[in-house]
């Protein structure tokens, strides 16, 4: 659809879609490196294709610096310069190990010090 538009309008658009992933919070880990994120919905992740190389695996989603998703994920194609990934799997990140034992609902939530 953008192809019927003049060529000063369409470098526009996508001036403005890389000014869009470079604002965005959410970061794609791969490894070492981080890749911003142009749109993240519930099935798919977009990242913009002339920074990302073709992804396949295990990604690690942050905001910021905080963990939000894992999953693991495949490169569906290349539309409009745009990177669309399907997730196979997903799931929260989470910042603390998961507990191996049930927490007491009436434990205390903490223990005040003894007056000397």
């Amino acid at each position: 659809m953008l192809e019927f538009l003049p060529k000063d309008l369409r470098d526009g658009f996508d001036l403005a879609r890389a000014r869009k992933g470079r604002r965005s919070r959410l970061r794609v880990r791969l490894g070492d490196q981080d890749f911003p994120v142009v749109r993240l919905t519930r099935d798919l992740i977009v990242l913009d294709a002339a920074q990302v190389p073709r992804l396949r695996g295990f990604i690690e989603v942050f905001d910021g610096a905080r963990p939000l998703l894992r999953g693991l994920i495949v490169a569906q194609g290349v539309d409009d310069g745009l990177l669309i990934c399907s997730f196979k799997s997903v799931s929260r990140a989470h910042e603390a190990p998961p507990l191996d034992y049930e927490r007491d609902e009436a434990a205390p939530a903490g223990l005040l010090p003894r007056p000397i």
